[in-house]
């Protein structure tokens, strides 16, 4: 899917309806989620992630951008 010619806009700020619409839902759901967009969001995956596991509840981890290879 090619990015979006004004990226780089919030999720919420889309033009695309899909993409407008994930986060108002995940909030509507009580789902905990988490935007990654830079290098310095990855750390963030990790504990989304446990919390996830040890309090039995689903997550969700938005990719707003191919991450660079290291």
């Amino acid at each position: 899917m090619p990015p979006q010619k004004n990226w780089p806009v919030p999720p919420r700020d889309a033009k695309r309806v899909g993409v407008r619409a994930v986060e108002p839902i995940l909030d509507i759901m009580d789902i905990p989620h988490q935007l990654i967009e830079t290098d310095a969001d990855v750390p963030r995956i990790a504990p989304a992630i446990i919390d996830a596991y040890e309090n039995g509840h689903p997550t969700a981890l938005l990719i707003g951008r191919r991450p660079a290879a290291p």
